[in-house]
């Protein structure tokens, strides 16, 4: 009798066994899948298609930004004085900044679309990618808020600081675009700290991708700094400062976002 319950006892204790290794092994496989899907949610987050922030559901799911980079590989844009002996462009710092705002609204929870990023620098075509393209992803990713990154450049190296670009027009209310711009001005200001211009524009042929119709939702165009002033020339290649200026901008958009209470 006592040899029974010792061979019964020693059979369920291996059944446990069986079954706990049986659980880590499942749970092991569980983990490395999240963990592949949500490396590849990271890294491939590409343009023209959302990234997929489906394992972090967040009170900003539903929420579509677009961001652009400006210029392309085959335009770089402006770029620093010889003298400065500073080597970049702004096609190269375009996506740089895009990309690390890109990040961090995937780790909130947003959803995120770019008009190209570093894996996708050309159209589908082969072709770059120009205005249209940039506004046929807002539009079709019927983005929320639209955001397009560019780096300034003038005569006068004494100037400085942040421009934010929004459309002023008489036949619709600004008060969204006006928000939006304040939102990120005010976190450049505090956060950086960083000297900020707000400007708003009439001209319709100015600013095409921020013109009221032509991408979908609050848009702005945001002129990150100075290519021509040495020291903010000096920050901008910096991926310290990069960093802060990529989290004030995101965390503008978020503030712009809970303001509306996502009715944007």
């Amino acid at each position: 009798m006592k040899r029974k319950t010792r061979l019964k006892s020693k059979y369920i204790r291996r059944r446990i066994i069986l079954f706990c290794l049986i659980l880590l092994v499942v749970f092991g496989l569980w983990s490395l899948i999240r963990g592949i899907q949500a490396n590849a949610a990271q890294n491939d987050g590409g343009a023209n298609t959302f990234s997929d922030n489906s394992l972090e559901k967040s009170e900003y799911s539903d929420i579509v930004i677009c961001i652009d980079p400006g210029h392309s590989i085959d335009d770089s844009g402006a770029v620093p004085p010889e003298s400065f002996d500073i080597e970049t462009d702004e096609n190269k710092q375009n996506l740089l900044y895009g990309e690390a705002i890109r990040d961090i609204l995937i780790k909130k929870g947003f959803k995120v679309v770019m008009t190209r990023d570093s894996k996708h620098e050309k159209a589908e075509d082969g072709s770059s990618v120009d205005l249209d393209d940039r506004a046929r992803v807002s539009m079709e990713s019927e983005s929320d808020v639209f955001i397009s990154l560019h780096f300034n450049y003038f005569d006068d190296e004494g100037i400085y600081g942040t421009i934010i670009y929004t459309q002023e027009n008489s036949e619709s209310d600004n008060s969204k675009r006006e928000k939006l711009s304040e939102m990120i001005s005010d976190r450049i200001s505090f956060d950086i700290p960083q000297k900020v211009s707000k400007r708003t524009y009439k001209d319709d042929n100015a600013y095409y991708l921020t013109r009221e119709g032509v991408t979908h939702g609050t848009s702005a165009l945001i002129e990150i700094g100075f290519f021509s002033n040495f020291d903010e020339c000096e920050n901008i290649v910096s991926s310290k400062w990069r960093q802060k200026m990529a989290t004030a901008i995101s965390e503008g958009i978020i503030d712009f976002v809970d303001y509306y209470k996502f009715d944007i």
